[in-house]
């Protein structure tokens, strides 16, 4: 489908740059955000926060780099804790819910670490509820159209 199709509505003043950025998560209770907008960084410090009962041992951020390291206190990953899995879906949910990022991807570069590849702004993202909404009425139509063939036929 091309940009300009009358399917998919867009004109450079609705036009939305996509961001993409990435949560690195490591074996030793260390998060890491590259190239993550400042919406994203307050997002995940918040959940962190108020979802990891023991906090941010410290914060560090690497000027120049776009790299941004939280190091929690105690590792929340070890064994497989259920505390870890909601910290992790925690944090994941409030960047959709407060920042509208979704999961673009998994990565995982080696045993110890796993990168999220973080998105918002994507094209299907602008018209998901559109498209939504069309598939309740054509199918809401189609039910009324079997209805009346059905009524026909009786």
């Amino acid at each position: 489908m091309s940009p300009t199709s009358p399917t998919m509505p867009d004109s450079p003043a609705t036009a939305v740059a996509p961001i993409l950025c990435s949560l690195g998560i490591d074996e030793e209770g260390t998060l890491r955000l590259v190239d993550a907008p400042p919406i994203v960084l307050g997002v995940v410090e918040t959940a962190l926060k108020h979802s990891w009962h023991h906090g941010i041992d410290k914060t560090r951020t690497y000027p120049g780099s776009g790299l941004v390291k939280y190091v929690l206190a105690k590792d929340p990953w070890v064994s497989g804790q259920p505390a870890a899995q909601l910290l992790a879906a925690t944090v994941i949910a409030h960047l959709h819910s407060r920042a509208g990022f979704h999961v673009y991807c998994s990565i995982k570069l080696n045993s110890a670490e796993r990168t999220l590849v973080l998105a918002r702004g994507l094209p299907w993202d602008r018209y998901t509820e559109r498209a939504g909404s069309q598939a309740c009425n054509s199918s809401s139509n189609g039910g009324a159209s079997r209805t009346g063939s059905q009524s026909s036929k009786a």
